[in-house]
């Protein structure tokens, strides 16, 4: 996994949506976008990345775990996407939810909007998304 201190700047949100039924993540008008600053913090190697007010300050090394919480208030499928930037080739990130992983491939050197994976939520509480 290549990660870089700019790729983590870039990382601005994880967007979900609740309760859909598309057997592929589709970012919808009712996406709601979780900020990386004041709900992610790092879990793992916590000499490999630091977060502040800002958001991830830096990421580097493949041990680093950046977890990031956020509260659902019902049950159903949720659709996972995260939106970044990379203009020095290509980041593998792996994020993990509810039991699931997925391989998630940074490319692009403008902000995009990637589709992670879908999940099912079953019963409403505190989420969390390991990115890897």
């Amino acid at each position: 996994m290549k990660t870089t201190q700019m790729l983590i700047q870039a990382l601005l949100a994880l967007i979900l949506t609740g309760c859909a039924g598309s057997p592929l993540p589709e970012l919808t008008s009712e996406a709601v976008s979780v900020p990386v600053a004041g709900n992610t913090y790092v879990t793992a190697a916590r000499d490999q990345a630091k977060i502040s007010r800002r958001g991830i300050d830096s990421w580097e090394g493949d041990e680093a775990v950046l977890s990031l919480w956020f509260k659902v208030s019902q049950t159903g499928d949720l659709h996972l996407f995260l939106k970044s930037a990379y203009d020095q080739g290509e980041a593998r990130l792996q994020v993990s939810c509810l039991g699931k992983d997925f391989p998630v491939t940074i490319n692009q050197p403008e902000e995009t909007v990637y589709p992670v994976g879908i999940v099912q939520v079953k019963q409403p509480g505190y989420i969390r998304v390991d990115l890897k």
